[in-house]
C-alpha cells in the first residue's frame, strides 16, 4: 500500500541542489594543453598559430558539449583558459611569422650581388662590399668567381623566398662542417654569417654571406659583404675571395724610404 508523506512546512520554494558534474570535458583539457603549447613555441614561426588554432577549436567544442550535457559535464573554466592561451599564442605567432618573413625576403639584396659579380660590374660590387674587401679584391678574383659559378650553377635568377627555404638553408649550413673557414666562426660584432637560399639557371644553391655589421646601409640592411660563397646542392663552396689567402682587410702600403740627408760637398783646405 502506497503511503503519502505530506510535505513539511518550509519545504516549498526551496531550490533543489544542482547536479554535480560527473567528469571534466576532454575537449576543454585539450584546449588548455594546446593553448599553453602555443605560448611556449611562439618563437617558432608557423607552429604557434597552428597549435593556437587547434586550441581555439577545442575550446569552442568544449563550450558546446558542456552546454548540452545538462550538468553532467564540467570544465568551462578550463576551456576559458585554453581559449585565452590559444588566442594570445596565435597573436604572438603571427607577429613572429611576419617579422621572420620580412627578414628572409630582405636577404634578396645580397643575392643580387652574385648577379652583379657575374656581370663583372665592379662599381656595383663596391657599393655592397665592405671597405676592406673593396680595396683588396682583384679583377682576377672577380673573373674566377664568375667562371666558377657559371660552370657550376649557371646564371643567378633570384633568392628563394619564404621561411621553409630559409630553414633548409640553416640546416645545410650546419652540415657544411669544414667548408666554413675558421676565421668566419665565433666572431660576434666583427662578422656574421647568413645563409641565403637562391635559384640559379642549373638548379638551387645556397649563398653563404659573410657580413661586416658596421657596414649597414640602404642596400645592405644587415651589413656590408666581407666575402660570399655559392654552395651548389651536393657541391663544394665557391668563394669570391679564397679564405685560405687570409681574411680581407684594408690595403696596406709600404712606408716610403727615408730621404737621405744632403751632405754638402767637402771643400779643399786653403793652402798657404
Amino acid at each position: 500500500m502506497t503511503t503519502f508523506q505530506e510535505p513539511r512546512f518550509g519545504d516549498f520554494g526551496q531550490p533543489t541542489a544542482p547536479q554535480q558534474p560527473r567528469r571534466t570535458s576532454i575537449a576543454a583539457i585539450m584546449s588548455l594543453v594546446l593553448g599553453i603549447l602555443a605560448l611556449v613555441v611562439c618563437c617558432l614561426p608557423g607552429v604557434s598559430p597552428v597549435l593556437g588554432g587547434l586550441g581555439l577549436v577545442f575550446a569552442i567544442l568544449a563550450f558546446m558539449f558542456i552546454g548540452s550535457a545538462q550538468g553532467r559535464l564540467g570544465g568551462r573554466g578550463i576551456a576559458v583558459g585554453g581559449m585565452v592561451c590559444s588566442i594570445v599564442g596565435i597573436l604572438f605567432g603571427v607577429m613572429v611569422l611576419i617579422g621572420v618573413t620580412s627578414f628572409v625576403n630582405s636577404l634578396g639584396q645580397y643575392g643580387k650581388f652574385v648577379e652583379i659579380a657575374q656581370s663583372e660590374d665592379q662599381s656595383g660590387m663596391t657599393a655592397l662590399l665592405s671597405p676592406g674587401t673593396a680595396q683588396t679584391i682583384t679583377p682576377e678574383e672577380i673573373a674566377a668567381f664568375k667562371t666558377a659559378t657559371l660552370d657550376a650553377v649557371g646564371k643567378y635568377q633570384k633568392t628563394a623566398p619564404g621561411m621553409l627555404a630559409f630553414t633548409k638553408g640553416v640546416m645545410k649550413l650546419g652540415q657544411m662542417g669544414n667548408q666554413i673557414p675558421p676565421q668566419y666562426v665565433g666572431k660576434p660584432g666583427q662578422s656574421s654569417m647568413i645563409p641565403v637560399p637562391a635559384a640559379f639557371e642549373k638548379g638551387g644553391a645556397m649563398l653563404l654571406v659573410i657580413l661586416d655589421p658596421k657596414g649597414k646601409g640602404a642596400t645592405t640592411p644587415y651589413g656590408s659583404i666581407d666575402n660570399i660563397a655559392v654552395v651548389p646542392d651536393g657541391g663544394t663552396a665557391i668563394w669570391l675571395i679564397d679564405p685560405a689567402a687570409g681574411s680581407p682587410g684594408p690595403m696596406s702600403f709600404p712606408a716610403p724610404a727615408p730621404t737621405p740627408a744632403t751632405v754638402p760637398p767637402a771643400t779643399a783646405p786653403d793652402t798657404p
